[in-house]
């Protein structure tokens, strides 16, 4: 004879109605796993590419011919690292010109210093006027413009004069190199000498589901860890680096883009990985298989711990001691069930506190 129980718990994510416990003498089959103890973390799992930070197109700045090149297809440089070698000649001219300019003005600045001064005493003395004192100022401001103006001119010439040595704005990987010494180019083509991509770190790019972005945001830089798709340990590890605030409203996801170290230059852009965000991490943690938990009309979810004598026991968990549940897995707080503690994982909705019950054959 059966017994209806209106505290009863039901399988599955959410409880539909009260379902029918076995009266205390009947015994139940049912299968039961094993408490396991570890560290363990919350995470979400995505397949990502990688591609390059940052990508600098290196495009000359002057007009002229390219009569050295230390650079190949392929090469890592380093930031600042010389990369190509303009003629030079009209601009070393150029600076020569600005820098006689300068003298000039500064001789003819000194000049009009010394003729202000005169005047200024021969005023004192009544023995010149007031116009040839205002004259001598005014030549004097006029050759301090002179001489600033072309002192501007000649850093303007030393600038242009450094343009005709290219060096590498980053550090990273050279793809193509597009000019080689002999070629004309232009000042700002639009063809550019060549293309740097930054290769450590790289960049990893990947879309989680909108109902994770609260726990993302809420954390800033998450660690990540990246596994290859054939590979099952993780081959590199980084942290978030930029989390999209919109969910695109066509696949309800949301990027995320992570920082991944590649010392090594183990990986390229272009190659795919899963990426694995560690949302949280906990060193000791009880696991059970996911079917073990139950939900209760109420919202509580539950299980049941198989005793020694074959007997079960309900076990209700605060929403504190349920952490996360992760696959196949359900994470607990590690002080809910002992290592080695068995929970019963089918047929527990024929189930009620106490009730005998059979493992079944294995």
């Amino acid at each position: 004879m059966l017994s209806a129980c209106s505290g009863a718990p039901e399988s599955g994510s959410a409880a539909t109605g009260t379902k029918p416990a076995v009266a205390a003498a009947e015994v139940v089959t049912v299968e039961a796993a094993p408490v396991s103890h570890r560290a363990a973390g919350d995470s979400v799992r995505a397949m990502g590419h990688f591609e390059a930070c940052t990508t600098v197109a290196v495009k000359s700045r002057l007009e002229g011919a390219i009569i050295a090149a230390h650079v190949h297809d392929g090469a890592e440089v380093a930031a600042g690292a010389l990369l190509f070698e303009l003629d030079d000649r009209l601009a070393s001219w150029q600076r020569q010109q600005r820098r006689g300019e300068h003298n000039r003005d500064q001789a003819q600045l000194a000049l009009a210093r010394l003729r202000e001064r005169r005047q200024q005493e021969l005023k004192r003395h009544d023995v010149a006027s007031s116009e040839s004192l205002e004259q001598a100022r005014a030549n004097r401001e006029l050759a301090e413009a002179a001489a600033t103006a072309s002192e501007a001119a000649l850093h303007q010439a030393e600038l242009l004069l450094g343009f005709t040595r290219i060096h590498a704005p980053i550090a990273g990987r050279v793809g193509r190199v597009l000019l080689h010494p002999g070629n004309l180019v232009k000042a700002y083509d639009d063809t550019p000498l060549l293309v740097i991509h930054q290769v450590d770190p790289l960049c990893i790019r990947y879309a989680l589901l909108g109902r994770d972005l609260p726990r993302l945001a809420q954390r800033g830089a998450l660690p990540i860890k990246v596994r290859l798709p054939e590979g099952k340990e993780p081959m590199a590890s980084g942290r978030v680096d930029n989390i999209d605030s919109t969910i695109d409203p066509a696949t309800g996801t949301f990027l995320v883009t992570a920082l991944v170290a590649n010392s090594d230059r183990v990986l390229r852009p272009g190659l795919h990985a899963e990426v694995e965000t560690i949302l949280d991490e906990w060193p000791d943690v009880a696991v059970v298989p996911v079917q073990a938990l139950m939900t209760r009309v109420g919202g509580e979810r539950m299980l049941y711990l198989l005793s020694a004598d074959q007997r079960v026991t309900m076990r209700v968990l605060k929403p504190s001691e349920l952490l996360a549940e992760n696959g196949s897995e359900a994470l607990l707080a590690g002080s809910v069930l002992p290592a080695g503690a068995q929970v019963v994982v089918t047929g527990q909705w024929r189930l009620s506190d106490g009730a005998k019950v059979r493992l079944a054959a294995q």
